[in-house]
């Protein structure tokens, strides 16, 4: 059975549009040298080719070079269709890509590609510079993209964007973008962390996060190797599987392991929880780092409620045996001599507290 790219090139090329053949991991990588140079009697050649007789994926550049802006829509809730319809005007073409989630076409109107253009929603704009996958492509882990409205016989009388809908997000956008084209080689990495860690709170898995920052990266003047994107990517999700994704500029944060929280929890240890969440807004996470709970103290100065005394003890206690804090010294000669205890570097259980 011959693949995505050769089954529905030419039919593309008839609508207009200029198919590169995509493949890879993910099934979204462009399998030839300077795709932007493709033409279409050439992508009706290469459809011809055996080594691309397989290629489960076709795409299209969007922006001015096809005359296409699509509404990129990461989710599969159907309310964030309607928003995004209602948003940017309904369009007669709506595909559904291999993951149950949708893309809406649009004439392009000089629209830039944008990430989450608009604030608590999970779409981004795919125009000038952004890559689309399109129908028949089939995921390599299953799942193909379709037509739910309209198809190739109607991208030829596609409405624009209404007027006004990007507005004032865009031209931020394009400002922090423009900002971004300019980093410094040897900032590049840092930067491409930093801008993972902040849209990794906004997508459903590392895929999704994978994909927005290889968009990123294309724009970049010296763009990462991509081996370099993937280990960026890998690294920031783990952050968020283990609950220790901090993001700057969404306020302050108390980073907790997420296993720690599930431990005390399991324990029905609340109010240990309650008392780490203060220890460490307070003295923050580094292990090993000493500092002192003094109950007497912290009751006297209400640091949880109408917590007094015998409470604090037992929370400490109890953190203790669950092996999220560790006593490193007893005190106990005089009001100058506290407790001291510390974060472990671990989570095994580290002996009694107070």
């Amino acid at each position: 059975m011959a693949g995505a790219y050769t089954e529905a090139a030419a039919a593309w090329v008839a609508a207009g549009i200029v198919p590169l053949p995509l493949g890879g991991a993910d099934g979204k990588r462009p399998l030839i040298a300077h795709p932007a140079r493709l033409g279409r009697r050439a992508a009706i050649d290469l459809a011809h080719k055996p080594r691309f007789a397989d290629a489960p994926g076709l795409g299209f550049w969007c922006g001015k070079r096809n005359g296409l802006t699509v509404v990129d829509i990461d989710s599969q809730v159907d309310a964030e269709v309607r928003h995004a319809i209602n948003t940017y005007g309904d369009s007669p073409v709506i595909v559904q890509t291999a993951s149950g989630k949708a893309h809406l076409y649009y004439r392009h109107a000089g629209e830039r590609r944008s990430i989450r253009p608009d604030k608590g929603h999970p779409i981004d704009i795919l125009g000038e510079g952004g890559l689309a996958v399109a129908p028949p492509s089939e995921r390599p882990t299953g799942g193909r993209y379709r037509f739910l409205r309209g198809g190739l016989d109607d991208l030829r009388k596609l409405p624009k964007i209404r007027p006004g809908a990007l507005g004032a997000a865009q031209s931020s956008l394009r400002n922090e973008h423009e900002q971004a084209t300019k980093a410094e080689q040897g900032n590049r990495n840092a930067s491409m962390f930093r801008l993972a860690r902040e849209l990794a709170l906004g997508v459903v898995d590392r895929d999704a996060l994978l994909e927005q920052i290889r968009r990123c990266n294309a724009d970049l003047a010296d763009p990462l190797p991509d081996a370099e994107v993937q280990r960026t990517v890998g690294s920031v999700w783990r952050y968020r599987e283990q609950g220790r994704l901090m993001v700057s500029g969404n306020g302050s944060t108390i980073i907790i392991p997420a296993e720690s929280i599930t431990r005390l929890l399991t324990a029905g240890a609340t109010d240990s929880l309650a008392l780490m969440t203060m220890a460490r807004r307070a003295h923050g996470a580094q292990p090993g780092r000493p500092f002192a709970l003094v109950p007497q103290a912290m009751a006297d100065a209400r640091l949880i409620g109408s917590w007094g005394r015998n409470r604090y003890r037992a929370a400490i206690r109890q953190a203790c045996d669950l092996g999220e804090l560790q006593q490193i010294a007893a005190g106990g000669r005089g009001k100058n001599d506290p407790a001291l205890y510390c974060f472990p570097s671990n989570t095994a259980p580290a002996g009694k507290g107070v």
